[in-house]
């Protein structure tokens, strides 16, 4: 009878080492994936901010590489 709580016990457990393991990883892709927008979106940001550097400026940028 002993044997067989302490193996239910075990596998409780190990089921619940699983589980916490699983939502570290959920954790850790949501939260890569969110860094991931965000550099995008910054990006996205620094090349339209440049375009329109550029756009206002086109003839001093062009004698500025002279």
């Amino acid at each position: 009878d002993d044997y067989f709580r302490k193996k239910y016990s075990l596998e409780d457990y190990v089921e619940g080492k699983v589980d916490n393991t699983r939502e570290r990883i959920d954790t850790t892709v949501d939260n890569t994936k969110e860094r991931i927008d965000n550099t995008v979106d910054n990006a996205k940001e620094r090349i339209e901010n440049t375009r329109e550097r550029i756009d206002i400026h086109p003839m001093e940028r062009l004698s500025s590489i002279k």
